[in-house]
């Protein structure tokens, strides 16, 4: 799907979709440039705060990257992460979704 949305919008000579666990992600691909945007979808069973941890990890690639993170309503995952700032947050169905950036200068 997401393949057949880059094309749609002619942009598929400018995205990359990566198909990986996140999760168990130890270093990102050399290959790889720093993204513009950048769209995690963690199944529902998963804590956020575990994808968001790894973010903070990784900060150095994602500093400047657009963060759009879907996670359940039932979770709060950010309240123990002040690193990253909310630009807006929205509701569909049981699923909120969060566009923001890291903040710059965090420990």
């Amino acid at each position: 799907l997401l393949r057949r949305n880059l094309i749609a919008c002619g942009m598929e000579d400018r995205g990359k979709i990566l198909c990986l666990d996140f999760l168990r992600l130890h270093y990102l691909p050399r290959y790889l440039e720093r993204p513009e945007v950048v769209f995690f979808d963690p199944p529902f069973a998963v804590d956020c705060s575990r994808v968001l941890e790894r973010i903070v990890r990784l900060k150095n690639f994602f500093q400047d990257s657009l963060l759009i993170i879907r996670y359940p309503e039932n979770q709060s995952p950010f309240l123990n992460f002040p690193c990253f700032r909310e630009e807006d947050l929205r509701k569909y169905g049981e699923s909120i979704i969060f566009f923001g950036y890291l903040r710059r200068n965090f420990e």
